[in-house]
This record gives structure tokens, C-alpha cells and sequence, in this order.
């Protein structure tokens, strides 16, 4: 008996599955006719990408050197080093001049211009107007060699020989440091991000360069920083927190002894 009754149960659902998957096929079917009916505009189509396109083309061909520009000296030997080829005892140069490019550096703070910033050329005269401001006292003569420019007027300024400068003496400079060599502020401090506002960390010799390595470099700064952000969302307030440590080098612990 108890097989008996459960039989018409069984056919139920097998009967009830068949339905499902009818019902599943034609759904699906009218699913795709819909769509086969359905025009779906190409908004890509009607989009505008020419001015986008060309003001990104001028953001990148912002570092190519220009004809009014001076090339530097060190960039002309290397392209001479590798550009020239000896053949049949000639040297034969390839003119790549008209596509050489340098990064936009500052010649006040010596940082990057970079992205969309606005290049500014200040005169060499502006320069000699705030020669207070871009100069620090007693400083060592080998540390304010690595900040000299090509120009002897300019030596005794710390500006940085990175930066790109015209042939009639104008220097690329950021908006912030232009905005600070204005004729009011003469007698204000260096600006924020300036060389001389204490900012000259100099470079290695060459003779000492040449000696590091991997191991021997992190003996050389005097402080070591460390930088930790932490940051979290939620609720009304939302914000982000981090600190800052500078740990001074002690070379006995360093060095083991």
C-alpha cells in the first residue's frame, strides 16, 4: 500500500519538472526574440575624442626640447656616444635633435613638473633680483657645486642644472616658485619648496657612487624614515590617519659592535 500511494506522487513531480523546463525554454525564447527586435545605439558613436586626444598629445610633447631651448652639454655627448657609428673611417650622425625630450624640472625647487601643470619661464634677471633669497650662507662649496647652473652670473645661486633653459637665458619653472619671485616679496623667505629654503641634500662623487651596493648604501643617510598610513570608511565620519617616524642611525647596532 504504502508504494501504491507514493506512484501518483512521483508522476506529480516528474510531471511538474517537465512543466518547469517547458515553461524555462520558452521564456528564454522570447527572451531572444525581444532582442533580435530590440535596436541598441552605439553611443560610442556619436562620442567626441579629438580635442581629448589632442590636449593629451600636447600634455605628453610638453617635454620635448624645443629650437628656442638650450640642450645641455652632458645630453649632446651622449648622443654623440651613441648615435655615431664608424663606417668606411667617417662618422656618420643620425640628426635626432628635432625629437630629443628632458623631464620638466624646476629650477628653483628642483622637482618635477609633471601631469597637466603649466610650464613657466622665468629670466635670468628675475633669478639675480631674489639672489638673497636663493642663496644659503656659508654653505659647503662642494654641496653648492651640485646645484650651479651653466650660467657663471648664476653660480652663486642654488638652482637646480636639471632644469631645461632657453638661449636667451629663461628657465623653466613650476607655478608655485613663480608665484614666490614676484618683486613684492624680495625680502620674504625662500620659497616653501626652494633649494636654499634648506632643501640642498647634494649627491654622491662619483669615486663614492661607483663603490656602493646593495649592502653598503643603507649605511650612508644619517636618518632613516619610516612612513605608515592607516586609513578606514564608514559612518559619518570618514577619514584617513598616518604617522611619520625618523630614527637616527646608530652604526654600532648597524654594524654589530
Amino acid at each position: 500500500m504504502l508504494e501504491h500511494s507514493q506512484n501518483p506522487k512521483n508522476g506529480n513531480n516528474r510531471q511538474n519538472r517537465i512543466n518547469e523546463i517547458s515553461l524555462s525554454h520558452e521564456f528564454e525564447a522570447e527572451i531572444l526574440e525581444n532582442e533580435r527586435d530590440i535596436n541598441v545605439p552605439m553611443i560610442t558613436k556619436n562620442t567626441v575624442i579629438e580635442s581629448s586626444v589632442k590636449k593629451a598629445f600636447e600634455h605628453i610633447m610638453k617635454t620635448k626640447i624645443g629650437q628656442d631651448e638650450t640642450i645641455p652639454h652632458d645630453l649632446l655627448q651622449m648622443i654623440h656616444q651613441s648615435l655615431s657609428t664608424e663606417q668606411n673611417g667617417r662618422n656618420n650622425e643620425i640628426p635626432l635633435y628635432d625629437q630629443l625630450h628632458q623631464a620638466n624640472v624646476c629650477v628653483i625647487c628642483d622637482r618635477f613638473i609633471t601631469g597637466t601643470a603649466d610650464l613657466n619661464w622665468t629670466k635670468k634677471n628675475a633669478l639675480l633680483q631674489h639672489k638673497t633669497r636663493l642663496t644659503i650662507p656659508g654653505i659647503n662649496m662642494e654641496l653648492q657645486k651640485c646645484y650651479q647652473v651653466s650660467d657663471p652670473d648664476l653660480h652663486e645661486l642654488l638652482l637646480s642644472p636639471r632644469a631645461r633653459f632657453k638661449k636667451n637665458r629663461e628657465y623653466l619653472c613650476c607655478t608655485q616658485c613663480v608665484r614666490a619671485l614676484q618683486n613684492d616679496k624680495l625680502e620674504e623667505n625662500p620659497p616653501k619648496y626652494a633649494i636654499a629654503n634648506n632643501f640642498a641634500i647634494g649627491t654622491l662623487p662619483q669615486q663614492l657612487s661607483r663603490l656602493l651596493t646593495d649592502v653598503t648604501s643603507p649605511l650612508l643617510p644619517p636618518v632613516r624614515p619610516f612612513a605608515c598610513i592607516m586609513s578606514y570608511s564608514g559612518g559619518a565620519d570618514k577619514s584617513i590617519t598616518g604617522t611619520l617616524i625618523f630614527s637616527t642611525r646608530v652604526w654600532r647596532k648597524i654594524l654589530g659592535h
